[in-house]
């Protein structure tokens, strides 16, 4: 049911970025039928459930906030973070934090493991990569 809700905000957030926060006429059946319908298959389309890189097991609401901030391409994070109680709160933030800092640390080892390969294929000397490799 949260789930619902969390779509809902996301669906009407993306209208207003789209429609530059204009309303439509109200006289405007046809336009209506056709929005009601795009809004049915948006909110019928699954946002697939985000899994932590960080290895560790997390509560559905932390990982609902990070699908949300997926789904909206993390520009609107006190949507979901206002309809939460304050621990939760915290508990999304702090989730948010360690993905950061594992995906940051992934990266640098990543980086660095191609500049010693790109390092070892420079060198012309069997010898020389040898060395270096121990």
């Amino acid at each position: 049911k949260q789930k619902a809700v969390y779509l809902e905000k996301l669906w009407k957030l993306q209208k207003s970025l789209e429609h530059g926060n204009k309303q439509r006429r109200d006289g405007d059946e046809e336009s209506g039928v056709a929005e009601a319908r795009q809004k049915e298959r948006h909110m019928n389309q699954v946002y697939p459930q985000y899994v932590p890189i960080s290895g560790e097991r997390y509560t559905e609401v932390e990982t609902d906030f990070l699908t949300f901030l997926t789904a909206c391409n993390g520009h609107f994070p006190f949507q979901f973070l206002n309809e939460v109680n304050e621990q939760q709160q915290l508990a999304c933030l702090t989730l948010l934090a360690k993905e950061f800092v594992t995906y940051r640390n992934r990266t640098h080892t990543v980086t660095l493991l191609f500049s010693y390969l790109h390092t070892m294929r420079s060198m012309k000397d069997i010898g020389e990569a040898c060395k270096f490799i121990q």
